[in-house]
């Protein structure tokens, strides 16, 4: 993965919960701290918050939920070796690819990234998403 930073998993912020309960009624500081083990990553992002939990994640494949505020722009990056796939579950995110005009995806829409093209997304409000790499891809974070 190459255009982004990301911070590793490990002590939960109180300002990234307050951010996290806003947006999903299912993770809550009891919750998460009761999940040990579990693998997450908070993205380093423009404007927002971005975490990603990690479900499923071997050589083969990754997969990851995704929880954004709205307004989040997830910046510009790529993925040489794998393809990825975003399912909206909730809200709706603009997609941005070099050479293409942005569009927005909604609940029950995906897009596909292809190998090496460059692209970023914005949460035009509080967003959650899976996320699928194959083979699996850097930045996913680790499943427990």
């Amino acid at each position: 993965m190459v255009g982004y930073t990301q911070k590793e998993g490990g002590v939960v912020d109180v300002d990234s919960l307050s951010k996290l309960e806003a947006l999903t009624k299912e993770l809550t500081l009891g919750r998460l701290s009761q999940k040990k083990g579990t693998a997450w990553v908070e993205y380093e992002v423009t404007d927002g918050y971005c975490l990603g939990i990690g479900l499923y994640h071997n050589a083969e494949s990754a997969v990851q939920r995704s929880i954004m505020t709205a307004g989040t722009v997830f910046p510009r990056h790529w993925h040489l070796d794998a393809t990825e796939i975003l399912i909206i579950t909730h809200g709706t995110l603009e997609i941005r690819e070099d050479n293409k005009e942005p569009f927005t995806i909604g609940v029950g829409e995906l897009h596909q990234f292809a190998k090496g093209i460059p692209h970023s997304v914005v949460a035009l409000e509080d967003t959650r998403l899976l996320g699928i790499t194959v083979p699996a891809g850097d930045g996913y974070p680790d499943a427990p």
